[in-house]
């Protein structure tokens, strides 16, 4: 296994919402889940609004989730953000990662830890990352190798020496965020980066859930 990149101590800021330019969030979930969905921050700064060269204050992230007893899909879009520009989605944790010791791990399947570490400090999206098109709309499918109502990240079907981590939120909370400084996402940690959608949900899993008929298309 290959040595792990230590964190850059970059670390998620809790930023208040700035209503003259803040992101307004909707959600959508797939009837897996009960229960309303619960915003816990929609946060872009008026600092982080310049970076990126606009508030994007229409900009909308949605998330759908269908679940069967072993795994997961995802499928998150965005819509009116930053036109032609990578994303990043992350997994909150409880605690410190065993590979990074951040409170946050890539949304992806734990197969693809590998890649996600090779890639990094590229522009190259991995299976956490995607690119915004021309009118800043664009759709990430993740296919998780676990059932995400687990309540936890399973480090331990990459290496079985690690030791899964419980989710930050039950079920889920997850973060889009954005690369405005940079312009490349950073592999395993968010690196440099703008918080911008924060997305969590309450609720139990109700089993087997109807097949994902989003499109890849905006």
């Amino acid at each position: 296994m290959k040595t792990r990149r230590s964190s850059p101590g970059a670390v998620y800021t809790k930023i208040k919402l700035v209503v003259a330019t803040g992101a307004m969030l909707a959600f959508l979930a797939a009837t897996a889940y009960a229960g309303p969905p619960q915003v816990l921050d929609v946060i872009i700064s008026e600092a982080n609004a310049a970076v990126c060269g606009h508030d994007f204050s229409n900009a909308v992230a949605t998330v759908k989730v269908n679940e069967s007893h072993t795994t997961t899909r995802l499928t998150f879009k965005v819509y009116d953000a930053k036109p032609n520009h990578i994303y990043t989605v992350w997994y909150k944790l409880a605690s410190g990662s065993p590979l990074t010791g951040i409170g946050a791990t890539p949304a992806a399947p734990t197969s693809e830890i590998d890649n996600i570490f090779t890639y990094g400090d590229t522009a190259i999206p991995t299976a956490n990352a995607f690119y915004t098109n021309s009118a800043g709309n664009g759709t990430l499918h993740v296919d998780l190798d676990f059932p995400l109502s687990g309540g936890v990240y399973p480090f331990s079907q990459y290496d079985l020496s690690l030791a899964d981590v419980p989710s930050g939120n039950s079920p889920f909370t997850f973060r889009l965020i954005s690369h405005c400084t940079d312009l490349i996402q950073h592999g395993l940690t968010p690196g440099v980066h703008e918080p911008t959608f924060q997305i969590s949900l309450s609720g139990d899993a109700d089993g087997d859930s109807d097949s994902d008929s989003d499109s890849d298309s905006d």
